[in-house]
């Protein structure tokens, strides 16, 4: 059993972020990505809004969308001190 545990940290927000992974120019799959980034946001909904509008303002098809959650350790009884 490992002195610790890794568990959700309910004292911060989760984070979510868009990127549009489409191709500058449809024509040619190999080249430049749009690559624009939504920044960072606090509901997948709101991931989906900006993809929605980019999708309108460019036509683009492709994003990748992504979610960050935050975390802590927790040492187990007996421990006295984290590892250094």
């Amino acid at each position: 059993m490992n002195a610790y545990r890794v568990v959700p940290d309910p004292s911060r927000p989760s984070a979510y972020e868009g990127v549009c992974m489409s191709e500058r120019d449809p024509g040619d799959p190999d080249g430049p990505r749009c690559a624009q980034v939504s920044g960072e946001l606090r509901s997948s909904e709101a991931v989906d809004r900006w993809i929605a509008a980019h999708a309108s303002e460019t036509a683009h098809v492709r994003y990748h969308r992504s979610a960050r959650g935050p975390v802590r350790v927790e040492w187990r009884p007996g421990r006295d001190d984290p590892p250094a």
